[in-house]
């Protein structure tokens, strides 16, 4: 993998923004506001319960929920990457898949996991390894969360520093998100995705993803 134009592919995504032809912002809004709605909910049933079992539940349950909008929210911006006409309504796309996103969101997390008990840095790199894994079982769906997981590891070797690298660059925008009490967030939210997906188009070239490539139990751990 070579050295991809990190300040191009962030004007692009910028481009995006700007030029998509539905509102990028305006989703965006739309997102953050029900992930605001769902951890008020969350932080209400905390205050309320005093942090019995059933807070642990409604948690997991915002938790979830969350990963599911959240892949309704790549939906829209790969369209958006494609050109295409993507509805507001994608951010709900996820729900018809709502049972292996979350199979893959569990079993991503608890490789990092199992990692992260080696050491800190051990589970960073994971994280950066599945960082595709999303993107590819939302864009071939007939990959299982194991293919999806393996496909990400080959598509990100000799990425991860460059994609680490990627996230540094956005820490100004972190700190004004700070300042800003999370309206900073609006933008940076469809930035960051977009500029990700900038970089999963370039992995993308290393292997075609075939299913027939890996095993059902993809990567060994």
């Amino acid at each position: 993998m070579g050295i991809i134009n990190r300040p191009a592919v962030k004007s692009a995504a910028r481009d995006f923004i700007r030029g998509g032809r539905r509102s990028v912002l305006g989703l965006s809004a739309a997102y953050l506001l029900i992930l605001l709605l769902l951890n008020s909910i969350d932080a209400l049933f905390l205050y309320i319960t005093d942090g019995d079992g059933s807070t642990l539940f409604i948690t997991v349950l915002v938790g979830l929920m969350s990963a599911v909008l959240s892949a309704g929210f790549t939906l829209f911006c790969m369209g958006i990457v494609r050109g295409e006409e993507t509805p507001f309504s994608v951010l709900f796309d996820g729900f018809g898949m709502a049972g292996r996103v979350i199979w893959l969101t569990v079993l991503m997390w608890g490789k990092i996991l199992l990692w992260s008990m080696l050491f800190w840095i051990p589970g960073l790199i994971a994280a950066y390894r599945y960082r595709f894994a999303l993107y590819n079982l939302l864009e071939n769906p007939e990959l299982t969360a194991s293919q999806a997981i393996a496909l990400s590891g080959i598509q990100t070797n000799g990425m991860k520093g460059q994609l680490f690298l990627l996230d540094l660059s956005f820490i100004g925008w972190v700190f004004l998100m700070m300042f800003t009490a999370g309206a900073a967030g609006l933008y940076l939210t469809p930035y960051m995705k977009l500029a990700d997906l900038g970089y999963y188009e370039a992995g993308k070239r290393v292997i075609s993803p075939f299913p027939n490539r890996f095993s059902e139990d993809g990567e060994r751990f």
